[in-house]
């Protein structure tokens, strides 16, 4: 006894401002990348490229349980042949993972296949549905993959690694845990750089401080790729520092947002951005001077761990990848699945049949100069 409808215009999207954030709390989904707000900045700085194609699912008494953030955006194959892809919103350009349907944790199979059942009998107006980064650990990649083969519909999944560090009570006991060689670096690190008077940590904590703490990330990050020949997610994403900077003060003003630096002699040498949202550290984005100091951005993530345990925070997310460096800080190694989910159309039979991807040199977005290669990257 579910109603299903495909909001296709931001007007009636609009109207569901008012129940989407207390569904999210009710979900399994609850992330900050899927907040309301999150949403309105991301549809803000892509404003005319994006149109909605929402599966919002009501209960007999009306009450909001499900919604499936979808919008259509164009692709074509090899230039030519085009196809319309449905993915999640505010995915790109912004630094979002762990994406999911929105669903009432009381009653997920029924409202998936609901959702699924939908998109079915909508499938005339897409083609394949493109959702990289979906978590396993959530239950999001079963939920998802289950509903879609309850229509028969295609799917290709591959997986993806994340990695996140529980942080212990104490920045001791922290220090304790890491092998000797890297406890004896740090601290000779953390001795070297902060003997130094005109060194500081520092936290934004002034909203008119923003714009130069992003300003610096962005000019160090773009430093730091830059030595090694590459062009930066902000030179390859312009649009994902416009989103920093449209969402940053929201973030800020509701408690979410984490900006830290070094700073020497009264400069940023050093900035990381994130968010704390359940309990848990997000770790966005980071940048740093190598000419300022061996290991500068290891002893900045040093202080800001510090700083969260002092608050109480008990994760460090580090989301997509998994390296070296990351297994040093002892991070746990999570496993998600890239997505692509076609419907029942010989069209896209094609894609699965030759196994095309998205990101893949064949499949290209209609913006495919600002797309190509850069997505889940940071």
């Amino acid at each position: 006894m579910m109603k299903t409808e495909i909001i296709r215009d931001w007007q009636r999207f609009d109207a569901l401002e008012g129940e989407w954030n207390a569904l999210l709390a009710r979900s399994r989904a609850d992330i900050i990348f899927l907040r309301w707000e999150w949403i309105e900045a991301w549809r803000r700085v892509q404003g005319d490229l994006i149109k909605p194609f929402v599966v919002a699912v009501r209960d007999r008494s009306g009450h909001l349980v499900g919604i499936a953030p979808f919008y259509k955006t164009p692709y074509a194959l090899v230039g030519t042949l085009p196809y319309n892809a449905l993915r999640l919103m505010g995915d790109f350009p912004t630094g979002a993972e762990c994406l999911d349907w929105i669903v009432s944790s009381d009653r997920e199979g029924d409202i998936v296949r609901r959702i699924a059942e939908t998109l079915a009998a909508a499938e005339d107006e897409w083609d394949f549905l493109w959702m990289p980064y979906v978590p396993v650990w959530t239950g999001a990649r079963d939920r998802i993959c289950d509903a879609a083969g309850s229509v028969r519909f295609q799917f290709s999944e591959r997986d993806v690694l994340f990695a996140a560090l529980q942080l212990p009570d104490t920045f001791d006991e922290l220090i304790g845990s890491l092998g000797s060689s890297h406890r004896y670096n740090t601290k000779r690190d953390l001795k070297r750089t902060f003997g130094d008077p005109a060194t500081r940590f520092i936290r934004c904590v002034d909203e008119d401080n923003l714009p130069r703490f992003l300003d610096s990330l962005l000019e160090l990050h773009t430093m730091r790729w830059a030595r090694e020949g590459q062009p930066g997610t902000f030179r390859k994403k312009p649009n994902e520092s416009r989103f920093y900077r449209t969402f940053a003060p929201e973030a800020h003003r509701r408690g979410w947002l984490r900006l830290y630096g070094i700073e020497i002699s009264g400069v940023l040498k050093a900035v990381q951005y994130g968010y704390v949202y359940n309990g848990a550290f997000l770790q966005i984005q980071e940048g740093f001077d190598h000419e300022s100091g061996r290991g500068l951005g290891n002893i900045l993530r040093f202080k800001v761990i510090e700083d969260l345990i002092r608050d109480g925070i008990r994760t460090y997310d580090f989301l997509g990848g998994m390296s070296d460096h990351k297994k040093r800080w002892h991070a746990t190694e999570r496993v998600g699945r890239d997505l692509m989910i076609g419907n029942r159309k010989l069209k896209s039979r094609i894609l699965f049949v030759k196994n095309v991807w998205p990101t893949g040199r064949y499949l290209w977005h209609g913006d495919f100069e600002a797309m190509r290669g850069t997505e889940g990257t940071n």
